[in-house]
């Protein structure tokens, strides 16, 4: 079964010896999708579909000779819904109406509002298959866009009201996106505490936040730059010793630089200044 580009209903009849290829039914176009129901035992095996005038028709497939039927009493704005013992539309005014068959003689007994605002095409099942109780399960998308069904129990005849559409259970799944975060809002200050600090007294070395009650003695050492164009030369010079920490601190120790260029002792300055080294 299928829709083609025309809008008219093709069949296919499958068997176990092979299949009769796809033939026009009848010379109706529709609208819609194609319903089937096969598991009726009055008339089995009937589709219905969507006319061009928004009417919903029914075409019995079993019996030699039928054609399509309207079944009039509402503007269809959807696809159908059918089960076992009736048939689900959604109208003109967003409301699902309902046709029940009759369980003589397979007939329609006309369109009943469903009260309720919905969106979407319709869907619906019974609680069982033929020969048991047959309560109606109809569900739709509701105008929040929450899935939610309703109930018309099986009492007998005539078969009870709907109870109303009740939102189906929603639960996360490993699929779901996750939640989004909570953003600061502008104006907010958060203060995140890594560490307590532990001052020291004397002096300081901006350069680490360390703080020395003394100066000390720094021996002097070759240190290599690079200098040039593009800073690719490497050059090697060499610092005189010199005393590190505030001048306003006591020294750990004097001593002269031993180099023979000045002393600097006190002064806190490099004591040999600087010279390109002989072997570079």
């Amino acid at each position: 079964m299928r829709l083609c580009v025309d809008n008219r209903v093709y069949l296919n009849q499958v068997s176990p010896t092979g299949a009769s290829g796809f033939q026009v039914v009848d010379d109706m176009r529709v609208t819609s999708n194609i319903a089937i129901r096969d598991s009726d035992s009055v008339n089995a095996f009937e589709i219905f579909a969507r006319g061009e005038d928004s009417r919903v028709y029914a075409r019995n497939l079993f019996v030699i000779g039928s054609t399509w039927k309207p079944l009039d009493g509402v503007s269809a704005t959807s696809d159908i819904a059918v089960t076992s013992r009736a048939l689900y539309v959604r109208g003109g005014d967003n409301a699902v109406y309902a046709n029940p068959q009759n369980n003589g003689n397979g007939t329609f007994t006309g369109f009943q509002r469903v009260e309720g605002s919905v969106t979407g095409n319709p869907a619906a099942f019974t609680l069982q298959p033929n020969g048991g109780p047959l309560t109606q399960y109809p569900l739709a998308r509701q105008p929040n866009a929450q899935l939610a069904f309703n109930i018309r129990p099986d009492n007998g005849a005539p078969t009870g009201p709907f109870t109303g559409y009740t939102p189906v259970p929603t639960a996360q799944t490993s699929h779901d996106p996750p939640a989004p975060a909570t953003r600061q809002q502008p104006g907010d200050v958060r203060l995140v505490r890594v560490r307590r600090p532990e001052p020291r007294t004397g002096g300081s070395r901006p350069e680490t936040g360390q703080q020395y009650s003394v100066r000390w003695w720094v021996d002097g050492h070759w240190r290599r730059y690079h200098c040039g164009p593009g800073r690719e030369r490497v050059e090697r010079c060499w610092i005189g010793p010199y005393l590190a920490g505030r001048t306003a601190s006591p020294s750990a120790a004097s001593r002269g630089c031993g180099c023979g260029t000045g002393s600097g002792i006190g002064t806190g300055e490099v004591g040999c200044g600087w010279r390109t080294s002989p072997d570079r």
